[in-house]
């Protein structure tokens, strides 16, 4: 059996836990994973070396080999929906990626190799129809700053009063400036 771990702390740490968990985490996964995954699988199965593969760290011979950050996907729109096997009342969504902001206590400016990016109104609107119609009615949006603009968001709060889908509860968490730079933000969520 392999063992990998991806996300912020991997990412941040991967000599600590490589070190620490010798002999039980084999992999970390350096930024996004999507590419990095494929292409270490792809490596594993045809038994080649995995040398210095781009968004890897792992420990050979003792010592830490990184390839660096993974490759990132830029469209997020081509990102298939996630499998949810069997849904119950709630599910979580990913919208964006990154932050346009630059505080400098946190970690997500340095995690992405790309700005912010985000998928469009009409993806977003296809997953969401989608989790409806299984019976969803609690959405977390797993973001780590929700509504990319104001225009995008009155587009998708247009579309989602149009396709009823403003009757399920969202939780989504939301950088405090955007609500004092946009004050009808916080009357649009409230609705």
């Amino acid at each position: 059996i392999i063992t990998l771990m991806g996300g912020y702390l991997p990412t941040f740490s991967y000599e600590i836990l490589l070190n620490e968990l010798r002999g039980v985490l084999d992999f970390c996964i350096i930024g996004e994973g999507e590419i990095s995954l494929l292409k270490l699988l792809h490596t594993l199965n045809s038994k080649k070396d995995v040398g210095s593969l781009k968004g890897i760290a792992y420990l050979k011979r003792g010592r830490i080999v990184c390839g660096g950050k993974g490759e990132e996907i830029e469209e997020l729109d081509k990102l298939p929906f996630p499998y949810r096997g069997r849904i119950r009342k709630e599910a979580s969504i990913l919208i964006s990626r990154g932050c346009p902001f630059k505080c400098s206590f946190c970690t997500i400016r340095n995690y992405y190799i790309h700005p912010y990016r985000f998928r469009s109104v009409k993806s977003v609107i296809k997953e969401l129809e989608y989790l409806k119609f299984r019976g969803v009615r609690r959405i977390k949006i797993l973001d780590d700053n929700f509504i990319p603009s104001l225009a995008w968001f009155e587009e998708l709060y247009k579309k989602m009063r149009i396709h009823k889908l403003n009757q399920i509860y969202y939780e989504a968490q939301l950088h405090p400036l955007k609500i004092l730079q946009i004050p009808r933000l916080l009357w649009m969520l409230h609705k």
